[in-house]
């Protein structure tokens, strides 16, 4: 099965009706960063309003979802991903990778969440990027809009465990529920992802916000 090109996906927001589908499999994660933590970035470059939401999407503080990945199925072994975590917290929404190895110090890493509402008409990327282990990228990029949100602050990296944490109103326009997906890139290639896409290359599989 060939990868695909790193998708862009939707962000995620808030709702007091929390109602979702487990879309990975695993159980959850009581604390996948260990005391690791990463503080609220703020959106650093000028960007016109956020959509308002009809609906607020999850916006229940702690509500979560979890994705296990247990086979070596990586196509760069530097990006294999085990485990990732979101969830929601106060005014952000915290993001753990927990990698197979150690963090890559030398040339570029990247990770990745895509999120979309349920009918994919709003999609959105949250990432990081690196560069030699230095932060070269933070940011929430628009597709429809085609319009990068810069961050200020960065992700915290311990060992295996990347903790990024990012502005909740940057997914609070999806829905009480939304899906997601997360890929690690290495040099600009896929190197894995969860939960893994499948075979329809233009229907992949994606996780649920919140999981049940």
């Amino acid at each position: 099965m060939g990868r695909r090109a790193g998708s862009i996906s939707a962000p995620v927001v808030v709702l007091v009706l929390a109602v979702a589908l487990s879309a990975c499999s695993g159980g959850e994660v009581t604390n996948a960063s260990g005391s690791t933590s990463a503080s609220v970035p703020q959106v650093s470059t000028t960007s016109t309003e956020s959509p308002s939401a009809s609906v607020s999407a999850s916006s229940v503080s702690g509500n979560r979802a979890t994705c296990k990945d247990s086979s070596a199925d990586a196509e760069i072994d530097a990006g294999e991903v085990r485990r990732v975590v979101l969830e929601h917290k106060g005014d952000a929404l915290k993001v753990t990778f927990k990698l197979a190895d150690s963090f890559p110090e030398s040339g570029t890493f990247s990770a990745l969440l895509n999120v979309t509402n349920t009918d994919g008409s709003t999609s959105r990327q949250l990432g990081a990027k690196w560069l030699d282990g230095e932060l070269i990228g933070y940011f929430i990029f628009d597709s429809a809009e085609a319009r990068q949100q810069n961050l200020d602050g960065q992700p915290v990296v311990d060992g295996k465990v990347v903790t990024a944490a990012f502005p909740w109103t940057a997914v609070s326009d999806l829905g009480a529920v939304w899906n997601w997906s997360a890929t690690t890139t290495v040099e600009g290639d896929d190197a894995d992802y969860c939960p893994e896409p499948g075979a329809e290359v233009l229907n992949p599989k994606q996780a649920r916000f919140p999981s049940s």
